[in-house]
């Protein structure tokens, strides 16, 4: 994961002035402070703007050579308690899977209780959910 502040962000055009559109998703060139520029896939518009620092994790191949392009990375946080890492898991592939396995536990969870199905909640039990895996 990377940390820079975005210095320019340009939305990338077909040959035909369109937006240039790659699997239904906007395709957005973004240079960042730190010298780097990576091309960006965002559904609407891009989620970042000038001046704002990002979190990125740039796309390598199996070679480990960059590609590119990069992902923005999203603090995933549910009741005010952040998803923790202890280091257990090898890559961010693998965090990302189980933070998503854990949303869907605890959705399926709360499906049957109309009380506790709001955002919060769910996202709360998702946390603990996480950490426990995490944490044993």
């Amino acid at each position: 994961m990377v940390k820079s502040k975005i210095v320019s962000l340009q939305q990338e055009m077909d040959g035909n002035g369109l937006p240039s559109i790659w699997n239904g998703m906007s395709k957005f060139k973004v240079g960042f402070e730190n010298g780097k520029n990576y091309t960006f896939f965002s559904k609407g518009n891009f989620k970042g703007e000038v001046g704002q620092e990002l979190t990125y994790e740039p796309k390598v191949d199996n070679n480990g050579q960059e590609k590119g392009t990069a992902s923005i990375v999203r603090d995933f946080n549910g009741g005010g308690n952040n998803f923790q890492n202890k280091g257990s898991y090898k890559s961010s592939k693998d965090i990302t899977i189980s933070k998503l396995a854990c949303l869907k536990a605890s959705a399926e969870f709360h499906a049957g209780n109309t009380a506790s199905k709001t955002d919060d909640v769910v996202l709360e039990s998702a946390v603990k959910f996480f950490n426990w895996i995490q944490n044993g």
